[in-house]
């Protein structure tokens, strides 16, 4: 009698951890499908230049540690419009309100595909002043719509600062 109850306990339990196994392979398999749709989603707001990258957090030339804008910061492309709009709250010079830009004609290109599956792309700006032209590196990782930026300037080739961020299409 006791043998029965172990075992029909030990078959119990057995099923449970089973079902426990099947319900947390289910919830990955749920992340892993909502997480392939994220980026599909930004592949095809990128792919129709129709994009906004809402930053998370800063890399500034210099800081060791990453630095989380206290206001919206974005950088967008609809069209040939793009506009870089970093929060005033990350200024470590007076001039900082140069970074700032939009400019009318800017030029989106798919620069390669990663071994690792990755996206790159390159946004080129011309902000109206030599000094103010950049390039903007975006970097889609795979099966996310998370990405790492590094915004350079184009002319004199300087860092002006990384961050990563999450890609949306943008709202007409």
């Amino acid at each position: 009698m006791k043998t029965a109850l172990k075992l029909s306990a030990a078959i119990m339990l057995t099923m449970a951890l089973a079902g426990c196994v099947a319900q947390k392979q289910a919830g990955k398999a749920d992340k892993t499908s909502a997480s392939r749709a994220r980026h599909e989603m930004a592949l095809r707001a990128l792919e129709e230049r129709c994009f906004i990258i809402e930053v998370s957090e800063f890399y500034m030339p210099g800081k060791k540690a990453p630095v989380k804008p206290a206001v919206s910061s974005y950088i967008s492309l609809q069209g040939d419009r793009a506009v870089i709009r970093f929060a005033p709250d990350l200024a470590t010079r007076p001039s900082f309100d140069r970074l700032n830009i939009t400019d009318h004609a800017a030029k989106l290109t798919e620069e390669q595909q990663k071994r690792n599956g990755d996206m790159q792309f390159c946004l080129k700006m011309d902000g109206g002043f030599n000094s103010q032209n950049r390039k903007v590196v975006i970097t889609l990782f795979r099966d996310t719509n998370k990405c790492y930026v590094r915004v350079t300037n184009d002319l004199y080739g300087y860092s002006i600062a990384d961050l990563t961020g999450y890609i949306y299409p943008k709202e007409n």
